[in-house]
């Protein structure tokens, strides 16, 4: 944030592309952003060392059913999974974040 006191500018860097924007192309990178993660239905997510989200994208209203204020900090990523195998994906998802792996699929 930059400014004389009485004008002020608010920049914003998209931290996906290195380099930065020329001046007017910051939200369009994050609207480009947005639109492709909604027309592919992918949900970014991350979680801490316990599983528990600490980040879900907007997309996972429409793609999981929940909103990310219902997920952030309240559930694991292994709650979206159903009960019947639940087990095994924890044993396997633990195996993954060991190796430091991503998650696709």
């Amino acid at each position: 944030m930059f400014g004389d006191g009485k004008n002020s500018a608010f920049s914003v860097l998209c931290p996906l592309m290195p380099g930065g924007f020329l001046p007017g192309q910051e939200c369009e990178a994050i609207e480009r952003y947005h639109m492709v993660a909604e027309q592919s239905r992918t949900v970014f997510w991350e979680v801490d060392a316990s599983g528990l989200f600490t980040y879900v994208s907007h997309v996972s209203l429409p793609v999981w059913g929940y909103s990310p204020e219902e997920i952030v900090g309240r559930m694991h990523f292994y709650d979206l999974h159903p009960e019947d195998g639940r087990e095994q994906f924890i044993a396997a998802a633990a195996g993954i974040f060991l190796q430091r792996e991503s998650f696709r699929d």
